[in-house]
């Protein structure tokens, strides 16, 4: 466990604690966190599920979408709604100590992973924090082969999101590029058990409660999701607030498609992979980059329109509040990459801009930028660390702007 990072968050919350204090006692922020603020938005779905079990309406938004886990662990633990926002912030320290058990990064990097501003999701009552924890034993499994962490990662992570049916072709993708290993078989038949076992514990929990087979597919319609092809520019709910940081998530997403057609091209072509191979080191750059590219795809086909144009709500939280984003992120960070990689990644950067509109909000392009220009900083222009400071406040401070959005009951994601 890596207690310098457990060290680091707490210095980040005492400075998100510093700051919020400072605006509220100008009266730029004028909430506090409370039991009441604190359930907006799905923490509300989450507290019906603890509180009364799962109902199904038919024609209705229901509680039916979300999954059960966290919301039993909310349940079981007694807590309030300040009570469990507590409780996910120390679950996420506890992960992060995990993740980055044996590895070295340079105070800056902890603290722009810190200061990423849909973290704030960690800190209030959804199921962010358990997800990133089960994430986090799938990655460690891996780096250990210890197939139990792997199935308890699988089996954990497929009961919190909806989300474990993209594992599925994301396992078998990893078992094809090192098939011929008898560690491998087991590592992905423990993988395959975990999301099928947990994906099966939803149903019959959901069954028990509204009498109806899969009924959180059966509701997706009411959430006014449905497929289409993506229809330009991107938009999403409050562009003006917003915007920003499903941008930044949205570049993320497609950073790891390409990756995924860059290394499967290498291995079909070449029969290897740059800089990586299906050691135990890779195989959660491989799961990372899958999920990512699986979930950007989701969130932009699935989707309904809004101006009509495709809305790419909540993907911010759904990419950058994961495991996968950060080992996306220290692979590119540590690994050699080659100019036409870098002119491509630039340009995907840009692209976002033009593809979601983001030019034409100011303030959110300028968010937008300093997520990505900080880390390359620190990849290119070690010499200039120091600036990286100035993007972490910054971030910080939009952390707890958004926090109090949400504190508000203004959507975020």
């Amino acid at each position: 466990m890596n207690i310098k990072i457990i060290q680091i968050a707490l210095i980040h919350l005492t400075v998100a604690a510093c700051m919020y204090s400072i605006l509220y006692y100008f009266n730029i922020i004028k909430l506090i966190p409370s039991n009441e603020t604190l359930q907006n938005w799905d923490a509300d779905w989450f507290h019906s599920i603890k509180s009364s079990g799962y109902l199904l309406i038919n024609g209705e938004r229901s509680n039916v979408a979300f999954f059960p886990l966290f919301s039993y662990l909310w349940r079981f633990s007694y807590l309030n709604a300040t009570g469990i926002s507590i409780l996910n912030i120390g679950i996420l320290i506890l992960s992060l100590a995990i993740l980055f058990h044996k590895t070295h990064h340079s105070l800056q990097f902890h603290l722009l992973i810190l200061s990423i501003s849909p973290f704030i999701f960690f800190s209030v009552p959804y199921s962010e924090s358990l997800f990133f924890l089960f994430i986090t034993l799938i990655i460690s499994g891996h780096r250990k082969n210890n197939i139990t962490m792997i199935f308890i990662g699988y089996f954990g992570a497929s009961a919190v999101r909806s989300v474990g049916l993209l594992f599925i072709p994301a396992v078998v993708f990893i078992f094809f590029l090192d098939r011929n290993s008898e560690k491998n078989w087991k590592m992905s038949l423990a993988s395959l058990s975990g999301i099928i076992l947990g994906l099966g514990m939803v149903v019959l929990i959901q069954y028990y409660n509204t009498h109806q087979w899969f009924a959180f597919l059966k509701v997706q319609s009411y959430w006014g999701r449905d497929w289409h092809a993506p229809r330009l520019p991107l938009t999403t709910t409050f562009p003006n607030r917003t915007l920003s940081i499903d941008s930044m998530a949205y570049a993320v997403g497609l950073i790891a498609i390409f990756y995924c057609f860059f290394w499967f091209y290498q291995r079909v072509i070449y029969d290897r992979i740059n800089n990586l191979d299906a050691s135990n080191q890779s195989n959660p750059v491989f799961l990372s980059a899958l999920c990512i590219a699986g979930i950007t795809i989701l969130d932009t086909c699935y989707t309904f329109l809004i101006n009509d144009s495709s809305n790419i709500w909540s993907i911010n939280r759904h990419i950058l509040c994961t495991p996968f984003a950060i080992v996306l992120i220290v692979y590119w960070l540590k690994t050699f990459v080659r100019r036409f990689e870098t002119f491509i990644l630039a340009g995907i950067i840009v692209c976002v801009v033009l593809l979601t509109g983001l030019y034409r909000y100011p303030d959110q392009l300028l968010n937008y930028l300093l997520f990505f220009v900080p880390f390359i900083l620190l990849k290119y222009f070690w010499q200039y660390n120091s600036l990286v400071y100035i993007a972490y406040f910054y971030n910080t401070f939009l952390q707890v702007i958004f926090f109090e959005d949400f504190l508000n009951g203004l959507w975020i994601g």
